[in-house]
């Protein structure tokens, strides 16, 4: 038997035999790290060991799960780049599951990786003692010591994360209505996960989010506005969204962001609102209804005022955005008079849509770029404050979270982003568990590519913890975290040594804008490493 640490930006394949060891971890006051321990049988040794248990002892606070493999399908797509761990279809490392610590079985023929996080509650030093037990006989054992650096990191940071989350897979995977009691106890571990990973914007479900949704197709209605018709004229009800908003700002959402109005892409077509009138309740407008129709205009025309003004009342208005449309293609006069109607109805709000290129005329909305064109921007002279990526940005080396990448290329995210002046990060895919444009749902334990179109792993981060009632993190979560966390290093550099000092940083380690950095195995490790030497305070 043959057991040692791994970094945990190490995605330890199956049968990987050779694997570099890692002899310390690092981390600051109030922040976290991970380090895996790999555990595997004697080739030749075919059984399974039964009734095992991992005896794990430390002063700091750490929390173990095991690192999980599934199915990758769709590694690739013709035009990717080199810097990817594999493009053959297979089983990859990436969920982290819960587990009962005195009572697992070792498998024989893979890997056993066992991931531990551990939180600096305190600055000093320590270490991690890992002891495997069959029975009362010890198989294995471990110590890797940490210690914890008091940095003055701050938990807030100024920039703003979005991962869609999708409320119809929460209430599928676990068999809860929307918004009832039962909903709010599983969508609190949701949102805490995604929290914990630098997410602070939530995209807020006032009316169902006209999102990856093929043309003609429905998704559950999850509307917190109440819409009722009373002739000509509608009456609006906020009560549940302020629940929701409360509960949201409670667990350390910061900004809001509200569905596009009208539909994904085109823009074509209004969006789903649920309507009661007279005792009853319908839906209105959708796929049957143009954007431009005058019946929608006449709605939005009533709805945005009233609900600026309970923002507004709230307290809320100026930490809201607001979206046309999700990567519309062109921008037409429908378009640009639904923007001219949003601007007038809605005061001391911010207004922001996803573009394919730098520079676009959006009527004065901020630009959200996708990432794969900003490098090209920024040679060009634009300003690219916001970015965003999914299944397309696969090349030119630019990050992204996919399976098959080093987990050292998603987390770099948050370093290029403060070096390349951008604020804003957005994603569409925390957790959506359907196939591409919701033509049916999909099990994402068995299905990582949404039915077969995207990447593994560009639909969602989380896994569903069907029988805790949560989320079960992934390796890929972790490092969105540590994005995040260098972003804030970054921030906490320049208060400590002036503004220039973070970029220098980045300039010596090679990292200029969205496509050049190193990528030789534990560079970033040493570079998130260096950087915590630097904040260091004793």
């Amino acid at each position: 038997m043959k057991a040692q640490f791994i970094s945990e930006y190490r995605k330890v394949f199956p049968t990987e035999r050779e694997l570099p060891a890692i002899a310390s971890g690092v981390t600051a006051v109030g922040e976290h790290a991970s380090v895996q321990w790999a555990v595997t049988l004697s080739e030749g040794d075919l059984n399974p060991l039964l009734d095992c248990r991992l005896v794990v002892e430390s002063g700091l606070r750490c929390e173990v799960t095991r690192v999980g493999y599934v199915p990758n399908l769709l590694p690739v797509r013709r035009g990717k780049d080199d810097y990817i761990l594999s493009d053959e279809p297979g089983l990859y490392p990436d969920v982290l599951e819960p587990f009962d610590p005195d009572c697992f079985i070792l498998h024989s023929l893979v890997n056993n990786v066992f991931h531990v996080t551990f939180y600096g509650d305190r600055a000093g030093e320590d270490s991690i003692r890992l002891s495997l037990f069959q029975g009362d006989n010890r198989l294995a054992f471990g110590e890797f010591p940490v210690a914890v650096k008091d940095c003055g990191i701050r938990k807030t940071g100024d920039y703003r994360y979005t991962d869609w989350i999708h409320f119809d897979g929460i209430a599928r995977e676990h068999g809860v209505r929307l918004f009832g009691e039962p909903f709010y106890r599983v969508f609190d571990d949701y949102l805490q996960k995604a929290v914990s990973s630098g997410v602070n914007m939530l995209m807020i479900p006032a009316w169902t989010p006209s999102l990856d949704t093929y043309v003609g197709g429905d998704r559950t209605t999850a509307q917190l506005i109440s819409v009722d018709r009373v002739g000509d004229r509608y009456e609006f009800g906020f009560e549940a969204l302020d629940r929701f908003l409360n509960f949201a700002a409670a667990r350390d959402i910061e900004y809001y962001e509200f569905p596009p109005l009208v539909s994904q892409w085109t823009g074509e077509f209004a969006v789903k609102i649920a309507v009661r009138e007279a005792g009853k309740s319908r839906d209105e407008f959708g796929w049957k209804t143009k954007a431009d129709d005058p019946a929608y205009g006449a709605f939005l025309a009533q709805l945005l005022p009233a609900l600026n003004e309970f923002l507004h009342q709230s307290g809320r208005a100026e930490r809201s955005y607001f979206h046309l449309s999700d990567e519309l293609e062109a921008n037409s006069e429908s378009a640009a008079r639904l923007r001219a109607l949003m601007k007038a109805s809605l005061r001391d709000v911010r207004f922001f849509d996803t573009v394919f290129r730098a520079g676009e005329d959006r009527d004065g909305f901020e630009g959200i770029l996708a990432l794969n064109r900003a490098d090209e921007a920024l040679a060009a002279g634009h300003a690219v404050s916001a970015v965003y990526y999914c299944w397309e940005q696969y090349d030119r080396l630019v990050s992204n979270r996919f399976l098959n990448m080093p987990l050292a290329r998603t987390a770099l995210i948050g370093a290029q982003m403060y070096g390349a002046g951008a604020t804003l990060l957005l994603h569409w895919g925390f957790n959506f568990y359907n196939a591409c444009l919701s033509r049916f749902p999909i099990d994402p334990f068995f299905d990582t590519c949404a039915g077969g179109m995207f990447q593994g792993g560009d639909a969602f981060l989380v896994y569903p913890d069907r029988l805790r009632g949560g989320a079960m993190r992934s390796l890929r979560l972790e490092a969105v975290y540590h994005a995040f966390l260098a972003y804030r290093m970054l921030s906490a550099l320049a208060e400590k040594e002036g503004e220039e000092a973070p970029h220098a940083f980045l300039r010596e380690e090679g990292v200029v804008g969205y496509g050049t950095y190193p990528q030789e195995e534990g560079w970033y490790e040493a570079f998130e490493r260096k950087l915590l030497a630097r904040l260091g305070r004793g």
